[in-house]
């Protein structure tokens, strides 16, 4: 219910600003219309994945007192994006835009923890996460003429973003003859209303078209995760697995004294320490691209 009545609000929003231009003539419009193509990198916080990344840092790096470590979790802060942008002016400088994209960021890591000196037991662990985000955006943008061909541009709005996010780790102990380990993998999603706002410069490098570089930072958190969780453990030739859907938590306990932490749905969140997870995209993007004026 929640998260249709953000959606519904953020609709009526659109409409309030766009239903005036559908007064005008159709050739007046399209006169002052653009339309813009960019892409370029992403930063962003991670949330709970670097959370729980961090976490594993330091239980694997335990192992040093006993043996060695090779390799370490990576924390997940960049990725691409792409975006598509369809802009109207309303007076000479100043336009507002309705932009549709598709961001992604995923890395793997790897660490190998040997469990003494001189020994061939050691422990694996396997950390994959993966995101995938389609925004929706309502910007403003004013633009400061700087040259005869160039302009700078300060924008900022509001968007609705879907996101997604598959996220695998893994451990493995090979001790003895029988390895034995464990595998959590998500497949989960949210939607959520965020603000944005950046600076960018625009060129003229032929008419009507302009080339456009420009920073942008946004703060979006999805803490609403809603998750299909599978769990799968093995040891000593047994093998079990099964799959439980519920609002992700990060959740902190102690199976057989040791400290363990670990993303996990909310049933689970009754019988450890837990809190709602949240995955953070807030951060920036560097982009650069081609605005297009009808």
């Amino acid at each position: 219910m929640i998260p249709r009545l953000k959606l519904t609000n953020f609709y009526l929003i659109l409409t309030v600003i766009f239903y005036p231009l559908s007064l005008y003539s159709s050739e007046g419009v399209l006169k002052k219309v653009g339309i813009k193509f960019s892409g370029g990198i992403v930063n962003l916080n991670g949330g709970d994945i670097n959370t729980l990344s961090n976490f594993w840092n330091k239980y694997f790096s335990g192992y040093e007192k006993y043996g060695k470590v090779e390799g370490n979790i990576k924390e997940l802060h960049y990725g691409g994006e792409g975006e598509f942008e369809i802009s109207y002016s309303l007076k000479r400088n100043f336009d507002i835009g309705f932009s549709g994209g598709v961001l992604r960021a995923q890395n793997s890591s790897l660490v190998k923890a040997y469990h003494g000196l001189g020994t061939e037991d050691y422990t694996i662990g396997e950390f994959k996460p993966s995101i995938s985000v389609i925004p929706v955006k309502f910007s403003a943008n004013y633009q400061i003429p700087i040259f005869s061909k160039s302009s700078l541009y300060l924008k900022g709005g509001i968007g609705y973003y879907f996101a997604k996010m598959d996220f695998r780790r893994k451990t493995e102990h090979f001790m003895g003859r029988y390895p034995s380990g464990g595998q959590r993998n998500d497949r989960a999603k949210d939607r959520e209303i965020g603000f944005h706002g950046g600076i960018g410069l625009a060129y003229n490098i032929k008419k009507k078209i302009d080339f456009v570089i420009e920073v942008e930072g946004r703060t979006v958190k999805f803490d609403n995760l809603s998750s299909k969780h599978t769990w799968e453990n093995w040891s000593e030739g047994s093998h079990w697995k099964y799959q439980i859907e519920g609002i992700l938590y990060y959740v902190d306990f102690k199976p057989y004294g040791l400290a363990w932490e670990d993303i996990l749905p909310e049933k689970y969140s009754k019988l450890f320490n837990g809190r709602k997870a949240i995955l953070d995209l807030s951060g920036f993007s560097i982009k650069g691209g081609i605005k297009i004026k009808l």
